[in-house]
């Protein structure tokens, strides 16, 4: 893909880059255990309260991470306001089912998912990418917070869920701000390109998660390769007409 030069801003849009040069990625990611497991009715109520404990363990060092970018670069300060922050779902939701955050020992991928986001705190357009890529999920992850509410008999006021449907009744509202927002920074192609290949990342490590090694994205995206469907993720992401 040929890019304008670094100097000038890209004529494509952020998002739509994002979405573009990410779908091999979220394609593997909706099939990788975890949110997707919820859809299939894989997960017990134990299973699915872990993945709550160690993505709060996950989404508090990241909610850190994004508030300290905001603070180096005031144009990222909208994406990264306490709406957006996910760690507090989290924690509500484990409260919900009377367990203390924090209070199991973090998995090998959790681990080196903290590890990733501390290594990359203090370059902001590496955090965006990562953010981004959580926030985005909000938009599925809707779906599978009633698929979660019927399979293990939570309420429909949101509780044990919130991690899942954040924004509630507001999501599109806020997904469509947010995409704005995005759009609306004054970044370069290449710094585009620095957001894109984090959010690639992220993908990675939220795929390796429950896995005993990490994958980098062109490792994972060589090992699915016979699977991977663009037209497929492209008719299952369509937004309709309305």
């Amino acid at each position: 893909m040929t890019h304008a030069s670094q100097n000038q801003p890209s004529t494509d849009t952020l998002t739509a880059r994002l979405k573009s040069e990410n779908w091999d990625m979220h394609q593997i990611a909706e099939h990788s255990h975890g949110q997707g497991s919820v859809l299939r009715g894989e997960l017990s109520l134990p299973a699915y309260i872990e993945l709550i404990d160690q993505g709060h363990l996950v989404h508090r060092v990241l909610d850190e991470a994004a508030q300290h970018a905001a603070s180096k670069r005031p144009d990222l300060a909208p994406l990264m306001a306490d709406e957006h922050m996910l760690g507090q779902h989290f924690a509500k939701d484990l409260a919900h089912f009377g367990i203390s955050p924090d209070s199991t020992e973090a998995l090998a991928g959790t681990e080196r998912f903290v590890e990733h986001i501390q290594a990359v705190k203090d370059e902001p357009l590496k955090v965006l990418g990562l953010h981004y890529v959580r926030t985005g999920a909000s938009n599925g992850n809707s779906f599978v917070a009633k698929h979660a509410r019927e399979a293990f008999d939570l309420p429909t006021t949101g509780e044990g869920t919130a991690h899942l449907a954040p924004y509630g009744e507001r999501q599109r509202a806020a997904w469509g701000a947010l995409k704005q927002t995005l759009d609306g920074l004054n970044l370069t192609a290449q710094e585009q390109d620095t957001v894109i290949a984090s959010a690639r990342s992220m993908y990675a490590h939220y795929i390796c998660w429950h896995r005993e090694s990490h994958l980098s994205a062109a490792e994972l995206v060589n090992e699915h390769e016979s699977s991977l469907d663009k037209d497929a993720f492209d008719q299952a992401h369509a937004v309709p007409n309305r």
